[in-house]
């Protein structure tokens, strides 16, 4: 895998869909929201919760949005 020299884009700067692959890695990362989590899990849980709302979504009706053949570039 080759990855792309890092630009200087801050996080107001991605693109929608990369906010949805760091929602999904999160998500995939984490256990599911049970009574059980570690306080880091719960944090992840809020920041799913936090971006989502951001983009004025919730955090299933975000995840739908994914694009699996989206991988970038300028759009």
């Amino acid at each position: 895998m080759t990855r792309g020299i890092l630009t200087r884009m801050t996080p107001t700067d991605w693109h929608f869909q990369d906010w949805l692959i760091i929602v999904e890695s999160i998500g995939q990362w984490t256990s599911p929201p049970t009574d059980t989590l570690t306080p880091r899990e719960e944090r992840a849980w809020e920041l799913i919760d936090e971006i989502a709302a951001y983009h004025n979504s919730r955090p299933g009706e975000f995840i739908e949005q994914i694009d699996d053949d989206w991988h970038g570039g300028s759009e």
